[in-house]
């Protein structure tokens, strides 16, 4: 009985001490802040790095991208539209249209060289954005 009260009562200390201990090492390390959220919505979440993507890809498809607060204001629109269409389990497109987005969005570029090398491009100027 005596050694099951011990037992007890180390096992209640490590309880106790383990936050403790573990918030001091923690204020000892300073984190990297990896990533940041910037909207709630309902139970989801925006996160900076999404705000940057989509910068870069409006620059990568319109040459110039809005300010930090128009991105944000698109992408709670997207997530609102996205929502509605969920909710009302609106069809996937076809991929007729797809394929004419796709030709229209290459129709843009000066060469299919270019076309093909914006990914990468593309992917430079997102890396850039977020680190």
């Amino acid at each position: 009985m005596r050694r099951a009260r011990s037992i007890f009562v180390w096992i209640l200390l490590l309880g106790v001490a383990s936050p403790a201990i573990a918030g001091q090492a923690a204020q000892e390390q300073p984190g990297r802040v990896v990533d940041r959220i910037v909207a709630r919505i309902e139970g989801d979440i925006i996160l900076l790095s999404q705000v940057r993507e989509l910068g870069a890809f409006q620059r990568l498809v319109e040459g110039k991208s809005e300010s930090d607060d128009g991105l944000l204001a698109e992408l709670i629109e997207q997530w609102i539209v996205q929502t509605e269409a969920t909710e009302s389990r609106f069809p996937e497109p076809a991929q007729s249209e797809v394929d004419r987005e796709l030709a229209r969005l290459a129709a843009q570029f000066p060469t299919a060289e270019a076309y093909k090398g914006a990914p990468d491009a593309c992917a430079a100027d997102l890396y850039r954005a977020l680190y």
